[in-house]
């Protein structure tokens, strides 16, 4: 992994609900096999256990909100996706 540019995110794990979602995202992110479509995950650690998780991904360029046009479209993809559930 030298040298290859990544992204981090962090999670606070301060409540059950949060630390699951936690877990979840590395479980689903070890899992998934490396596609150019979907992020690649690349491991987890904890900082001030267990106050903080941090999930390491590669970077593949731009965000989905500098490609389709900022939040306008996130904002109404994450509407129609809440109609049609």
């Amino acid at each position: 992994m030298t040298g290859e540019r990544v992204v981090m995110k962090r999670m606070f794990t301060r409540t059950e609900a949060l630390a699951e979602a936690g877990k979840r995202e590395v479980y689903f992110g070890e899992n998934i096999p490396p596609h150019l479509s979907v992020v690649n995950f690349v491991e987890h650690f904890y900082r001030s256990e267990p106050l903080e998780l941090w999930l390491v991904f590669r970077d593949h360029g731009k965000s989905l909100r500098q490609v389709r046009g900022g939040d306008e479209l996130v904002t109404k993809i994450l509407t129609t996706r809440t109609v049609r559930a």
